[in-house]
């Protein structure tokens, strides 16, 4: 329960906190909040109105498939709810939720507004100024805010790439590569390492392996082993 309550805040009250996916707790529809719980109202009302059977599944999808795509942020871990990437099979239908409560708006302008052409001319400035600002405010907090940020060089693997770059520029002298990451043969280490065949794997830094010959040993931030042992 509590965290079906969390996963439900990413939409407008608070999104995913790691940062190595986005700003931290920055839910998904910062400054649309108002037109996502109109959208919501215009939804429950034409599921009450009698639509027939296919026009009450199309506004019935657009509530069940969302919820349903955040069972599995829902079963994580509760310090990692809501999770991004988990979640992300809520799009593209929840995109329609607010687009419904600009529509609703729109259409009660309308009633007072009797010229075609002021209504076309009024949803165009409409449009234009809502995808300007959100244009703005992304690029703000992804290009400067986010992305500035020292912790996404070890959020994102940026010390694990150096090493593999590292362990490519040592020579083939025969000498043993003892690598140590967070996760077992690291994806990222396969990815960028030429030598990566030749590497011996500890996982994690609770390991500490004395080698009888020549070696090399590589670890990478999150992985580092306990001072004791250095």
């Amino acid at each position: 329960l509590r965290n079906t309550l969390r996963a439900l805040e990413v939409f407008t009250w608070r999104g995913d906190p790691d940062v190595r996916l986005n700003l931290p707790d920055l839910p998904m529809f910062q400054g649309l909040a108002p037109a996502f719980y109109l959208g919501l109202v215009v939804i429950v009302l034409r599921l009450a109105r009698k639509s027939g059977f296919l026009g009450r599944v199309r506004y019935a999808m657009l509530v069940i498939w969302p919820l349903v795509m955040l069972i599995p942020t829902i079963l994580s871990d509760p310090a990692q709810v809501p999770h991004s990437l988990r979640a992300i099979g809520v799009m593209p239908l929840v995109f329609f939720i607010p687009a419904l409560g600009f529509v609703a708006v729109l259409s009660v302008l309308q009633r007072y507004i009797h010229s075609q052409r002021g209504m076309t001319a009024l949803a165009a400035a409409a449009f234009l100024v809502t995808l300007t600002a959100s244009a703005v405010v992304t690029f703000q907090n992804y290009f400067v805010r986010w992305a500035s940020q020292p912790k996404l060089y070890y959020s994102n693997d940026g010390d694990l790439a150096d090493m593999a770059r590292y362990l490519n520029s040592l020579p083939d002298d025969g000498r043993t590569l003892y690598v140590s990451a967070p996760d077992y043969r690291h994806p990222t280490v396969a990815a960028l390492a030429r030598n990566y065949s030749q590497m011996k794997w500890v996982w994690g830094g609770e390991t500490f392996v004395f080698s009888p010959a020549p070696s090399v040993y590589a670890w990478s931030h999150a992985a580092l082993p306990d001072d004791w042992w250095l």
